[in-house]
């Protein structure tokens, strides 16, 4: 999307886009508050215990790559 002479927003196609740029209304800030803390943390913490997960898998767990080496113990 860009826009077009006049400061009309230009949609799909090249079209003008009339009607408000703005819808106005507003969210209530517990409510936004929520999405918030779910956005920033619960999506990265199900994205970390999903790789957890997979890593677990024997493909993974037993794969053995010659360029990496464990430290002697």
């Amino acid at each position: 999307m860009g826009f077009c002479a006049g400061g009309r927003q230009r949609g799909p196609g090249g079209r003008g886009v009339r009607g408000p740029r703005d819808p106005g209304g507003s969210l209530a800030s517990p409510l936004l508050r929520g999405f918030v803390v779910a956005a920033i943390w619960e999506a990265p913490l199900q994205t970390v215990n999903a790789l957890r997960h997979i890593v677990q898998r024997p493909e993974y767990r037993d794969a053995v790559l010659p360029f990496i080496t464990e430290p002697a113990p």
